[in-house]
């Protein structure tokens, strides 16, 4: 099954993109008196003592995690057949256990359980582990071993004897660990010795030392009481001054940003209002299992793309979690004709409607016809804005080139949490208080609604039309000469257009428009996934003596001031500042390459949008 259990064991340190196999180890001795109790039971109940301390090691991990599911591996020496007992060679496998701890168990009843798994994998051993990894295809990333947890014991282990020479036994550990945590053991001259050994890129050895303490003492407990029942032992939980990654994991209160749209979300549930969904079609040939892994390596990195959003009494909070495992889906849709189909496809999928308890976005691959691929991804807004989905096409694309080519070492992001700690910081700030000073002096006045022809402006409805139309390339440039005239920008030429439309069918002297922007201050937050971007409402009073070149110079004199106050403004249901949009999209702005190609970033729009009328203005730059 692709559904394997994946260990929700406590980290102190998120997982890195890649397993590096950087170990160490915490050496443990079982007090005499426990060895000889551990004995005694293996006596009455005619179990191995391997049986009995995998079965102490899986109730140790179930204490910790309360999963009931576990995946174990244990060595097995595979010399089964006489021919190879005395061979020289290395035929070790690893038997792939999994450990059933359902249904409120005693440890005696336990016991019977594991031996039986255990000997029923031995009796499959020949199987290479590495085989049975490629066959079940389990769900995992390059930074996943698929079994997180071994367990081992040497039983019977004596020194070397040799005439006239004393021969002491040494054991070397090099600092690896191919698992997250591997519990060695062997028993010798009477005494049961081992290790911990673990990933020192998930745990601190504080941990571990704690972890082989409350190993010492579930012996004790089971082998005082082996038939109580392994749920009601007590359940074990690390140093509580420790950063844990899964149960404590930097529960934030949302950005101001994230708030509105969380609010918006619950007023309206069932319709995807805050979904942001867009294409990417890819040419040539692309290699699906490097694009998947590169996708997930993106995932790890990203503190946005593994955040879920809980309320805690009412009061939403995001929760990042240590670690999602996301697997690309991929359709083979390559018969679609004609291409409207696909966008057909994808509408249908933009209106999904995300659990905010699980992962906020959907992702697949698409393979088209003329040996072609579509890249599909929709976000909910609470993780994402408009400039992060191009971002993480362009970023995944980086590590997808570094794959193919074998020369991928490691990969990190800017995080978004930087960014809400920042936010916090500057509450007190001498510009956020200016700022706020500004605003509350600006909106002040009442901005009348605009009347569209006669007709009520209560929106009734989120659903929305879109009407394209494209402007020929013999008026783009008569606008871009404008530009050059008049020193503005060409936003500034559609808001200026913009508002002499309004105007005309109003004759209104103050009207507002919300305007976006991507609210990336620095260099790192421009390389950040995650919802940055805000709406700011622009107001701008127009008089009868208004010429067009005027307007746009006030045009660009107020949005140079809105943008110096950049903080997030309410746009309040009662109290509207705007109800009419205006969004600029740049052709260089969502471009990205792919196997040295360059590909164009297209959107999908799911048929809901807050705002009355908006205007979407794509510049494709050469292309007219």
């Amino acid at each position: 099954s692709k559904n394997l259990p994946i260990l929700n064991l406590a980290l102190d340190h998120p997982r890195p993109p890649l397993q590096s196999y950087k170990g160490a180890n915490i050496f443990i001795e079982v007090p005499k008196e426990i060895f000889e109790k551990l004995k005694n039971i293996c006596s009455q109940q005619q179990v191995t003592l391997f049986i009995l301390l995998l079965t102490a090691f899986s109730t140790l991990l179930y204490k910790y995690t309360g999963q009931t599911d576990l995946l174990i591996g244990s060595p097995v020496a595979n010399r089964n057949r006489s021919e190879f007992e005395d061979l020289i060679g290395l035929l070790i496998n690893m038997l792939v256990l999994r450990i059933d701890l359902s249904g409120e168990p005693t440890f005696l009843e336990m016991l019977k359980r594991v031996r039986e798994i255990v000997l029923d994998a031995c009796a499959h051993q020949e199987v290479p582990v590495e085989k049975l990894a490629e066959e079940i295809q389990p769900r995992r990333d390059l930074s996943t071993p698929f079994v997180q947890a071994s367990f081992s014991l040497n039983e019977g282990v004596s020194n070397l004897v040799l005439p006239e020479l004393a021969v002491t036994r040494l054991v070397i550990h090099n600092n690896t660990a191919k698992v997250d945590l591997n519990l060695e053991l062997k028993e010798a001259n009477g005494v049961l010795t081992g290790i911990f050994n673990y990933s020192s890129d998930l745990f601190d050895e504080s941990t571990v030392k704690q972890i082989s303490l409350d190993f010492e003492n579930l012996l004790n407990l089971v082998t005082n009481n082996p038939e109580q029942h392994i749920n009601l032992l007590p359940n074990l939980i690390l140093p509580t001054d420790k950063k844990n990654y899964l149960d404590n994991e930097e529960k934030t209160n949302l950005s101001s940003n994230q708030l509105l749209v969380w609010l918006g979300q619950k007023l309206h549930p069932n319709i995807p209002l805050y979904n942001i969904p867009i294409f990417a079609i890819i040419s040539g040939q692309i290699n699906i299992d490097n694009l998947r892994q590169a996708f997930q390596i993106l995932v790890n990195s990203a503190d946005m793309l593994r955040t879920v959003i809980e309320e805690v009494q009412g009061v939403a909070q995001q929760k990042v979690l240590p670690e999602l495992n996301y697997l690309l889906d991929y359709f083979d849709l390559s018969n679609l004709t004609p291409e409207s189909q696909l966008q057909d496809w994808m509408v249908e999928k933009s209106q999904y409607i995300f659990n905010n308890n699980e992962a906020l976005f959907y992702s697949a691959l698409i393979k088209l016809p003329n040996n072609s691929l579509a890249w599909y991804l929709n976000m909910h807004h609470l993780i994402g804005d408009g400039w992060s989905g191009p971002l993480i096409f362009e970023r995944v694309s980086e590590i997808y080139q570094q794959l193919v080519s074998d020369s991928f070492e490691t990969f990190s992001l800017p995080q978004f949490q930087d960014y809400l700690l920042k936010e916090k910081q500057e509450k007190n700030s001498k510009r956020y208080l200016s700022a706020l000073d500004y605003w509350q002096k600006r909106l002040s006045t009442n901005v009348e609604p605009i009347v569209f022809y006669g007709q009520k402006n209560e929106k009734i409805s989120t659903k929305i039309k879109r009407i394209k139309y494209n402007i020929n390339t013999e008026n783009t440039n008569k606008l871009k000469t404008i530009t050059t005239q008049e020193n503005v920008s060409i936003l500034n030429i559609f808001t200026g257009l913009l508002f002499t439309y309004l105007y005309r069918i109003s004759g209104h002297s103050l009207i507002s428009i919300g305007i976006p922007f991507h609210n990336r201050r620095s260099k790192a937050f421009k390389h950040t996934i995650g919802p940055f971007m805000e709406v700011l409402p622009l107001q701008v009073g127009i008089s009868k003596e208004e010429t067009f070149a005027s307007l746009i110079k006030k045009v660009k004199v107020e949005t140079f001031e809105i943008l110096r106050h950049d903080i997030s403004v309410n746009n309040p249901i009662n109290r509207k500042h705007y109800d009419i949009f205006l969004n600029y999209h740049s052709e260089g702005q969502y471009k990205f390459d792919f196997n040295n190609k360059a590909v164009d970033v297209g959107w999908v729009a799911t048929g809901y949008e807050t705002y009355n009328l908006a205007l979407q203005v794509h510049d494709f730059g050469l292309l007219g």
